[in-house]
């Protein structure tokens, strides 16, 4: 009796004309490199250029990899949520793809009691809940070698942000900006850009800045953008500093932004 188990067959060969379209594709330079182009991960290129030393000579050309690197921007991995009486904050991954897996088990593994305050390039800036005294620290989840970087002790002001710089600017390459109202009506304020490097925050001081009454409470600072920073005043101002050119701008909001931040105020 014979089984009627199923059999797989062998897989046929491609025909010779599937045989020459591939070659004819793949053999060709330009078109071999516009489809490592558009590979989704530089993972896959990896994968990629160890097929043969004429695709490694492709993969890594500079120039080729300047045209990937456009291409294929850092994308967003995924953020970190807070639940209610959870001890700390929690990844959520945008993509489940396998070639992201191991980014995104670094990213899950950050642990301990920390408040996120900024996050950039795969730093975290955190303020971290020490059994003995709350403080500032940078950490790295997708490079866990670098460890936790406590920053240094913040200046006794009561004006101050903390934020990552854009480039890394080294393992903790944060920045704080300090704004100290000058006389007695406080109609002029100082803006300090303070970078921490060697155990110390080393001030960078920029101009002193006149303003038509005193200064308002701040509503809010925006992390560094393109060197420069923006802080929202109640008043309906917006201090900027370049950090630069290391100068200070107030520039009056719009009437109609004014008027819609009013109705908004009247809503809450």
């Amino acid at each position: 009796m014979e089984s009627k188990t199923d059999r797989t067959e062998p897989t046929a060969p491609p025909s010779a004309a599937s045989a020459a379209a591939i070659s004819a594709v793949l053999g060709d330079d330009d078109l071999l490199r516009e489809i490592l182009l558009r590979l989704g991960f530089p993972t896959t290129l990896i994968r990629a250029a160890a097929v043969s030393k004429r695709w490694l000579r492709h993969a890594s050309d500079p120039t080729f990899l300047r045209r990937f690197r456009t291409r294929h921007p850092p994308a967003l991995l995924g953020f970190y949520i807070r639940e209610l009486g959870a001890r700390g904050p929690r990844f959520v991954p945008v993509s489940q793809a396998p070639e992201l897996a191991t980014a995104t088990r670094r990213a899950s593994a950050a642990e301990g009691r920390f408040f996120i305050s900024d996050c950039r390039n795969g730093r975290l800036l955190v303020m971290d809940f020490d059994p003995t005294a709350c403080r500032h620290a940078v950490l790295s989840p997708l490079h866990p070698a670098r460890g936790k970087v406590v920053l240094p002790p913040a200046p006794k002001q009561s004006l101050i942000w903390f934020f990552l710089t854009e480039n890394g600017g080294g393992y903790d390459g944060a920045v704080a900006v300090l704004m100290l109202p000058i006389g007695t009506t406080k109609t002029k304020v100082q803006v300090d850009l303070l970078t921490s490097g060697s155990g110390v925050w080393v001030a960078h001081r920029t101009v002193v800045i006149d303003l038509p009454e005193t200064l308002p409470p701040i509503a809010y600072t925006l992390p560094p953008v393109r060197g420069k920073i923006y802080s929202l005043t109640k008043s309906g101002h917006i201090l900027g500093l370049d950090m630069t050119a290391a100068k200070s701008s107030l520039i009056q909001r719009p009437d109609k932004h004014l008027a819609a931040c009013d109705d908004q105020e009247r809503l809450k």
